[in-house]
């Protein structure tokens, strides 16, 4: 824990460490997250694996100088071997293997063009999945489009917490007006939907904001009656007071072609411009474990107790 935030850095749920395109065939990427050095890698069925970064054997980073072969791992510094699920399976000067010697392999599943890992408490596994979205199987929508990523000086509760600030939609992004706010809860996924008065080039449209939240590393956000579209927002610790944030998007094409239509190309711009407002704040900003909320602010009490699963029994 930090001294601007109280909550523990790494909290239970699914991360996303790289885009999906970030991750070709054959490539040993080196990875920063969690407080640890690990690697992902595509093999040659096209499945990615994330594993801890450092051989057992003596200690190298695979991330720098690591071969694929097949859909095995090679260390740079004495060519050992290790399978998809981290077991040293050849010792290139020996006969035999060691049974000892494993790499940790992360639980990884690739979805809306990202690679997610889980981060359980004490090695848990996976308790519960993000969904595929429905546009991807549109033809009507272009395949996963990777947006800007960016190193931020925050937690990610810090980041999820503006699902539910509704007065900072209009004092950050000029947003004409804004409406009531609706917060369902189930489980590991808190959707926040909000009456949003858009300011676009043909006048002021009314729709809604739907931000849904899957832990606090993935967030669905589309902005429902102005364009069919969504933006995945992903935060990832990569250390105590650091994350990566990146986003992705999910578009319509331009009728008969590959290319995203005007509105889409609008709503990307602009979804981009807003983020890059949120960043001085998010990366200055304190943590007020007892914040002084207007009339109306309650949803942001409701979702500090909803976050609080993520995060250890021995940590709350």
């Amino acid at each position: 824990m930090s001294d601007r935030f109280p909550m523990p850095p790494y909290p239970q749920g699914w991360y996303v460490v790289a885009h999906s395109a970030e991750i070709p065939v054959g490539q040993v990427v080196p990875l920063r997250r969690f407080g640890q050095e690990l690697v992902a890698y595509r093999g040659e069925s096209g499945e990615v694996r994330v594993m801890d970064a450092h051989c057992p054997h003596l200690g190298a980073n695979i991330g720098y100088g690591g071969m694929v072969r097949g859909d095995d791992i090679v260390c740079p510094f004495h060519h050992w071997r290790f399978d998809r699920d981290g077991r040293n399976v050849d010792i290139p000067y020996r006969d035999t293997f060691n049974r000892r010697a494993q790499l940790r392999a992360w639980p990884v599943d690739e979805s809306n063009g990202t690679v997610m890992v889980w981060l359980g408490h004490e090695d848990e596994q996976p308790t519960w999945q993000v969904p595929r979205l429905k546009e991807l199987d549109d033809e009507a929508y272009l395949p996963p489009i990777p947006g800007q990523s960016y190193t931020i000086r925050t937690h990610v509760q810090e980041i999820i917490e503006n699902v539910v600030d509704m007065a900072h939609f209009r004092y950050i992004h000029g947003v004409k007006g804004f409406g009531a706010l609706e917060v369902v809860e189930d489980g590991p996924m808190l959707r926040a939907t909000a009456a949003i008065t858009f300011g676009t080039p043909r006048g002021l449209v009314d729709g809604y904001i739907e931000n849904e939240v899957w832990g606090l590393g993935v967030n669905f956000n589309r902005p429902v009656g102005l364009i069919p579209t969504c933006a995945i927002a992903t935060q990832t610790p990569i250390e105590d007071g650091l994350v990566d944030f990146r986003y992705t998007f999910i578009v319509p094409r331009k009728p008969g072609t590959d290319e995203p239509s005007n509105a889409s190309k609008s709503f990307m711009k602009d979804y981009h411009f807003q983020i890059e407002q949120d960043i001085p704040v998010w990366e200055h900003k304190i943590y007020r474990e007892s914040p002084k909320l207007a009339r109306g602010e309650g949803a942001v009490a409701d979702l500090r107790r909803w976050a609080s699963q993520f995060y250890a029994k021995a940590d709350a």
